[in-house]
């Protein structure tokens, strides 16, 4: 994931190179977005982080500091993403 922003870049193993960006700004609702931290400074730090890889169900599951969710994100979709040149 990129620091401070809701978006992951799809990485080529073999290569490191990025292959594509993933937005995921619309996870939070409004609301959810407005309710995070108590204080500026805490808002701030409430980013998307967390992020695993579950293989027996081919999901990428996704979080971030205080968020109130857990998001599942199946990845046949991403594996399907072409390289723009």
């Amino acid at each position: 994931n990129l620091w401070h922003e809701d978006r992951l870049a799809v990485i080529e193993p073999r290569s490191g190179a990025v292959r594509c960006f993933v937005d995921l700004r619309g996870l939070l609702t409004a609301e959810e977005r407005r309710s995070l931290g108590r204080t500026p400074a805490l808002q701030q730090e409430a980013v998307l982080n967390g992020l695993a890889y579950d293989e027996p169900t081919g999901r990428l599951l996704v979080t971030g500091k205080l968020w109130p969710r857990l998001f599942a994100i199946a990845t046949e979709a991403l594996q399907k993403v072409e390289q723009k040149p």
